[in-house]
């Protein structure tokens, strides 16, 4: 299946790009509470941004925000106990995500423009859905298991009390990821409508 990108869809990823970088800020300091009360857009921004951006540069570059923003977050008072060899694991979490997005723009190929201007047909929509739930199902357990190894707090917990604590909230992460990745992309197929109507008005 063809994997090109619309003329459209492609003169709008610098938006995107903007846009993802945005949220990411403005909800992940929030996550923290220190900036605003949204929940945190990050797990929906990477797999957008695998969706969208696809580069892996644009990973590096999405994780150094990442980064950025809890050191941030941490001149805040954010306990730095954060910081701990289990943060790295967020890099193969994310990238799970960031992955999950890309191959789903693999399957969707030239319908990813369809999909963005809201034009998506069940096919796409099923194939968006069940690409974000094993993303965020394979970041959720990467993250966890190392925040269980190596996380100071969770040293005296064995991984199936571990599991039976954490479980519970891996239907709001997918559910606030849902809500964002819809969101995200009606406001890229927005962009693209206002794109093609500024060109034909000209």
């Amino acid at each position: 299946m063809s994997t090109r990108s619309s003329p459209d869809s492609s003169r709008s990823l610098p938006f995107a790009a903007l846009a993802l970088a945005a949220l990411m800020v403005i909800t992940r300091f929030g996550h923290f509470g220190e900036l605003s009360r949204l929940p945190d857009a990050s797990w929906a921004v990477f797999f957008l941004g695998g969706l969208l951006l696809r580069d892996a540069r644009a990973f590096g570059a999405a994780f150094g925000l990442a980064w950025a923003i809890d050191l941030g977050a941490a001149a805040f008072g954010t306990p730095l106990d954060c910081f701990s060899v289990a943060y790295l694991f967020l890099v193969p979490a994310y990238g799970a995500l960031w992955w999950a997005g890309r191959r789903a723009g693999d399957w969707l190929g030239d319908e990813r423009a369809a999909s963005a201007l809201g034009a998506a047909s069940p096919r796409a929509t099923a194939t968006l859905a069940v690409a974000l739930l094993a993303g965020v199902m394979l970041c959720f357990v990467v993250s966890n298991l190392g925040f269980w190894a190596f996380g100071s707090d969770f040293a005296p917990l064995s991984a199936a009390e571990y599991a039976s604590r954490v479980m519970p909230y891996l239907p709001g992460y997918f559910g606030v990821s849902v809500v964002y990745t819809t969101l995200v992309m009606a406001a890229h197929g927005l962009a693209i409508r206002l794109a093609r109507e500024g060109r034909s008005a000209t």
